[in-house]
């Protein structure tokens, strides 16, 4: 938003100086004076253009606010200038190690373990079962009774076999879970194969938008070269105006297009990091 608002404040700011050459041009007749109302006409269209990007500008600042869940007048940090920082080499190639720190990743990696674990337990639940334990009785003494283990505690040592009558049923049970675990790693392939073209057209995007940034960036400087040789001109009388104006015009929609593809090549950069899971 700083930066649509600066674009509109170059504008205007083109606008008074093509108006203050038109002075210097000393151009008295009907045409010259045709172009200044034609200049200040576009100079108000462009003021209220910039009023309504800075009304914009604060209803984003709200909106952005009421996200944080604070006052919605809360002042926000926001940088003068876009900074076109390169990627890092090691987010430039495709590797299986790329997408290793991805969270939804680790979650079905960690759901095929927990599965794994399921299928040995029910596993062992379908097979007969050996119990050996010991068996502690207290044993109150009792005056009537002549035996010599009276009131004496006794420990027996005992012995238990379970046999699983219902096998089927874990059988069925461990199917189950072995379809679950191949779904399970369906769906990681699948999660693999999403994130693998993300990052492709996510990559791809941040070298669109580098090449873009250096096709404009030498179009401003032809440009800027040709608007210095057309003001040259305009001083002598070998140019119109008008002529300077239209070159003014160009050259601020190459600057809008140059931060138009600086915000491409920021928003592509976070998300190659996004998708590598690699943001802090």
């Amino acid at each position: 938003m700083n930066n649509m608002g600066g674009s509109n404040q170059v504008a205007t700011t083109s606008m008074k100086s093509g108006m203050s050459f038109g002075g210097m041009g000393g151009n008295s007749n009907s045409g010259g004076l045709i172009e200044v109302y034609d200049l200040q006409l576009e100079l108000t269209e462009l003021e209220n253009s910039l009023s309504n990007l800075q009304s914009e500008k604060a209803v984003a600042l709200a909106r952005f606010n009421a996200l944080l869940n604070r006052a919605e007048n809360t002042p926000v940090a926001i940088a003068d200038t876009l900074i076109a920082g390169p990627l890092d080499i090691a987010y430039l190639s495709v590797s299986d190690s790329l997408f290793s720190s991805n969270p939804m990743l680790n979650m079905l990696q960690y759901e095929q373990r927990s599965l794994d674990s399921r299928f040995v337990m029910q596993k062992k639940m379908g097979l007969p079962m050996v119990g050996i334990g010991v068996k502690y009785s207290v044993i109150a003494s009792d005056p009537m009774s002549g035996s010599a283990m009276n009131g004496r505690d006794m420990v027996m040592p005992m012995l238990s076999v379970t046999l699983p009558v219902y096998r089927k049923k874990y059988q069925a049970m461990q199917a189950e879970t072995k379809l679950l675990k191949e779904a399970s790693e369906e769906n990681s392939k699948a999660m693999q194969n999403e994130l693998r073209t993300a990052y492709l057209e996510a990559l791809n995007q941040y070298y669109d938008a580098e090449r873009r940034l250096k096709l404009y960036d030498k179009q401003r400087s032809y440009l800027q070269k040709s608007l210095s040789v057309n003001l040259k001109a305009y001083s002598s009388g070998g140019s119109s105006l008008s002529d300077i104006q239209t070159m003014r015009r160009r050259l601020l929609e190459f600057d809008l297009k140059y931060v138009e593809a600086l915000t491409d090549f920021n928003t592509a950069k976070a998300l190659v990091l996004r998708i590598v899971s690699t943001i802090d």
